[in-house]
């Protein structure tokens, strides 16, 4: 499913980081927080996010991932520029969509954890 990204690269890695950490702490904001300029940290880690995923391509997730992150991107404008408006409603896609993303990463792990077993396995077999 992710073919394009190379084995030594960590760059999808270092994408997914970013959602998480900035998933995380969207899930914890409060009133309090909207003064704070943590959600202008959180938009600029978005906006980065957007930047490489533009550049990158991992057939299989390309999409997802992009959608997810132009998600976090409604969620912080919802949270800067519209009061707060909808912004629920965002980070509850958001969350959906990443919970979805993670267990397409899980089972393209999984699925290739096995075929890595049964090529080993055969490999085994020949000699």
């Amino acid at each position: 499913m992710i073919y394009n990204v190379k084995p030594c690269s960590n760059e999808l890695g270092e994408i997914l980081k970013e959602i998480d950490e900035s998933i995380r702490q969207l899930n914890e904001l409060s009133e309090l927080d909207r003064k704070s300029a943590q959600i202008m940290r959180i938009s600029k880690k978005v906006e980065w996010m957007l930047e490489r995923t533009q550049e990158g391509e991992w057939e299989g997730i390309h999409t997802q991932l992009q959608e997810l992150i132009y998600y976090l991107e409604l969620c912080c404008f919802s949270w800067t520029k519209m009061n707060g408006d909808h912004f629920h409603v965002y980070l509850e896609e958001v969350n959906q969509r990443y919970r979805m993303l993670l267990w397409v990463l899980y089972t393209f792990h999984k699925q290739r954890k096995k075929r890595t077993m049964q090529a080993y396995g055969k490999t085994g077999e020949s000699k």
